[in-house]
């Protein structure tokens, strides 16, 4: 399919990157080989030791479509994100990790569902899950049984099942600014390890109008370095943002709360039963501790 470049929208990819060497030239040029070629490609490196900002001044310095940035000092998860999304100017906004695998129509399919309904605000694909050192692809668990269309209840979809991952999403600008973060930090992202996640509970929660395409169109890679794998990295960072949540997400977040907080306390029950060996008895204290907050 052939894009109109003059009349199209500006797209804005956005990768934030940390210690990706393997992963992160086919990551961008998945992006790079899109249909849709009206593009930025902004990568925000957080000061990487194992070769990766070697390898894209190499590779991508002199590509007019791409921006390389660096920081002098780690900043963590969340500070990286804003600093790549602060960078950008497109009307729509990936924010891709950088060691994903992505469909060559990733972007001109998103744009032609915007264009069908101008109220649509997030574009949200279905995804695959490769596991390293495996060939076969699996379906995402949390995705069976959704339909194509408008999500229906977003916020208690993404709060309890969380069916999406925020870097297979492309959203307008518009809902981006308006989800920002200005009674705390002024920015889009916290930091957290989680703000992936904590942002598309932001999101749903502005009454956001969000699509769900459920043809994988990207493939998530499971490998040993993820930080999401972690046995209780996410529920440490789940804990993190609770009093922040209090207070920007009002007293009608609290009731949703201590049904999340219910069902806390049921996995890391059952965590236990599985693997008692390292389990973490201080988040189950916390999870007790905050139902009666």
């Amino acid at each position: 399919m052939k894009i109109d470049i003059i009349n199209s929208p500006l797209v804005s990819i956005c990768i934030p990157v940390f210690n990706t060497v393997l992963y992160i030239e086919e990551t961008i040029n998945c992006f790079l080989n899109q249909s849709y070629k009206n593009i930025e490609i902004i990568v925000q490196d957080d000061c990487s030791t194992d070769g990766t900002w070697q390898l894209l001044l190499e590779k991508y310095a002199k590509n007019s479509c791409i921006r390389l940035y660096r920081n002098e000092l780690n900043k963590g998860v969340g500070e990286n994100w804003n600093l790549c999304y602060e960078k950008s100017s497109g009307d729509y906004v990936i924010m891709a990790n950088a060691d994903d695998i992505y469909s060559q129509k990733f972007i001109s399919q998103s744009i032609s569902i915007f264009n069908k309904n101008q109220f649509i605000d997030v574009v949200q694909f279905g995804h695959e899950i490769l596991y390293d050192n495996n060939l076969n692809k699996k379906p995402s668990a949390a995705q069976i049984g959704l339909n194509n269309g408008l999500i229906y209840d977003p916020f208690n979809l993404v709060f309890f099942s969380n069916p999406f991952l925020f870097q297979f999403a492309i959203s307008k600008r518009c809902i981006l600014e308006k989800a920002k973060l200005y009674n705390i930090n002024k920015k889009l992202f916290l930091h957290t390890q989680i703000c992936d996640w904590e942002l598309q509970v932001r999101i749903s929660r502005i009454g956001s109008n969000i699509y769900f395409h459920n043809e994988p169109m990207a493939i998530y890679r499971r490998h040993d370095s993820n930080i999401s794998l972690s046995r209780y990295g996410e529920k440490n960072s789940f804990y993190e943002i609770i009093d922040l949540y209090h207070g920007y997400l009002k007293v009608n977040y609290k009731e949703k709360y201590f049904k999340r907080c219910i069902w806390e306390v049921k996995l890391l029950i059952i965590d236990f039963i599985k693997s008692p060996i390292g389990f973490k008895y201080n988040l189950l204290i916390k999870s007790i501790f905050l139902l009666f907050k």
